[in-house]
């Protein structure tokens, strides 16, 4: 069985596991970086961070980026092509902030079960 981490901006300490693969939602991905973890691909419209950063991630690791103007949430995109590889997929740092992106990403987590 495959397991993805989804890491948001808003994850804290990311747990170690060796055999998972983490992937960066929007500016997340720096999250994965900055505690030296291998990331898969980064994911999400990214206007979080500065062009600067954007070019060092496409350096990285494939990034699949959309745009500001969007029907989905960077979580909702990440999540849905995450499921497609996947069986096992971990949202991390997605029960905090706007209370709006927290229960969809509540309903997402449970619409694959």
């Amino acid at each position: 069985m495959s397991t993805a981490y989804l890491i948001t901006p808003l994850s804290k300490k990311i747990p170690v596991d060796e055999n998972a693969h983490y992937i960066g939602v929007d500016a997340g991905s720096y999250r994965i970086l900055e505690q030296n973890l291998k990331i898969e691909y980064a994911i999400g419209d990214f206007d979080s961070m500065s062009e600067k950063e954007l070019q060092g991630l496409k350096k990285i690791c494939p990034v699949y980026q959309y745009p500001v103007m969007k029907d989905e949430t960077d979580s909702e995109l990440a999540v849905l092509k995450t499921f497609e590889k996947y069986d096992t997929v971990i949202l991390y740092g997605a029960l905090s902030g706007r209370l709006d992106h927290t229960v969809l990403n509540i309903s997402l987590m449970i619409q694959k079960y």
